[in-house]
């Protein structure tokens, strides 16, 4: 698919909405106000999370799980997975424009990332990687011999999902990082997209430290109490997997705009 055919127009500071003839509506959005809007929804999400559950401003517990970060199923969730499936829509875009150039690899490799991106929206959601990682805990509860993989489960401080899906998880990002170093249009846009990918990163480190329950040092230098410093360290995991899906996104934008020669991220409505 080509890039949209967008009359050329000068470079807008604001967020433009503009009525163009034969009923058709137009809105142009540059990716910096993207990147920023999205980071600035973030903060909101972990600020009111630490308010609600560090100094009891909220009573209602139904209320409180709509905005804990930490839980499933709520506000902070959906806009998680939202931000996943927009990641996969882009990448798809950027898979049928090198198709339609006729660069097949190119556009298998988006597809691939098009895809993992929508599936993480799903499993955002519905918990698909956790409950693998149950699964797995039965099957090793249940085996009679002593396999390899029962003896990694029984083995592992953590959460047993890390033994099933991570390993899938760093060959993903791994075959993300060879791809996109020469696909990505510009240096800094490729630098954008690997500091995702290091969020990624920290937020799996801070996934494994908080499975294995031992929060002693934590706790000491905060001053808090264990379900305290879970709660805490949960939420900067959350929060820090956010902002790497927006950084990925940004810079999937970015490059979606280099490819097409505007300057600005447009959305046409055609009447």
């Amino acid at each position: 698919m080509s890039p949209p055919d967008i009359p050329e127009s000068k470079p807008l500071r604001e967020p433009n909405l503009a009525a163009s003839g034969g009923g058709d509506l137009e809105v142009k959005i540059p990716v910096t106000r993207i990147l920023y809007f999205l980071l600035l929804v973030e903060i909101v999400f972990f600020g009111v999370d630490c308010l609600i559950y560090f100094n009891d401003i909220i009573d209602s517990r139904h209320i409180r799980r709509l905005l804990d970060i930490t839980k499933e199923t709520n506000l902070p969730t959906w806009f998680s997975s939202i931000q996943f499936v927009v990641v996969g829509l882009v990448a798809a875009a950027a898979a049928l424009y090198r198709s339609h150039e006729g660069r097949g690899r190119l556009a298998l490799g988006w597809l691939l990332v098009a895809l993992f991106f929508v599936f993480s929206g799903i499993d955002d959601t519905a918990m698909i990687h956790e409950r693998l990682g149950s699964f797995a805990e039965d099957l090793a509860k249940d085996a009679r011999e002593k396999s390899l993989f029962v003896q990694a489960i029984d083995a592992w401080p953590s959460y047993y999902w890390q033994i099933v899906v991570l390993p899938f998880f760093i060959g993903f990002g791994l075959f993300m990082t060879v791809f996109f170093w020469r696909e990505l249009k510009g240096r800094d846009v490729w630098v954008l997209f690997a500091a995702g990918l290091f969020c990624y990163a920290g937020a799996v480190a801070l996934d494994v430290l908080e499975g294995t329950k031992d929060y002693k040092v934590l706790m000491k230098a905060l001053s808090m109490k264990s379900k305290e410093v879970r709660h805490l360290m949960r939420s900067v995991e959350e929060v820090t997997e956010m902002v790497g899906t927006t950084l990925i996104l940004t810079a999937f934008l970015e490059n979606w705009r280099r490819l097409a020669g505007k300057g600005g991220v447009t959305f046409r409505v055609v009447g």
